[in-house]
């Protein structure tokens, strides 16, 4: 977004919510569209009372972790406790996360959430 040629034909702002039932499974979060998606922001909030920590994962064919964010009890619930960012795993983090055409985004827990917890990612981007 403000880059010109490299802004995004489409606007994609793919969520997940992740429960008690996703235990520590991967949950499909987007895909990118033939040519190339970019992301510019992974927002993360948590109504779970304890801290939880959210891997991002990356599948191109293979599945490799970008990196793991530690996640706040009520993170976004409250203005004490804000939602947190997953762009400081981008490799630049100030710009966005490119994913190649076909690449798969998914999200999961470490340790699976509790009853009526939900910890919900929302991406923001755009297909190219």
């Amino acid at each position: 977004m403000g880059l010109g040629i490299f802004d995004e034909h489409y606007p994609v702002n793919p969520a997940v919510d992740l429960t008690i039932a996703d235990t520590t499974v991967p949950a499909y979060l987007t895909q990118a569209a033939q040519q190339a998606s970019r992301i510019d922001d992974l927002v993360i909030t948590s109504t779970a009372a304890g801290p939880h920590d959210v891997a991002i994962i990356l599948d191109n064919g293979v599945a490799r972790v970008l990196g793991v964010v530690a996640v706040p009890a009520g993170a976004g619930h409250s203005s004490a406790v804000p939602h947190v960012s997953a762009s400081s795993l981008f490799p630049v983090p100030t710009v966005a996360l490119i994913l190649a055409g076909g690449t798969t985004l998914k999200v999961g827990m470490l340790v699976t959430l509790g009853a009526g917890e939900k910890v919900t990612v929302l991406a923001f981007g755009g297909d190219f």
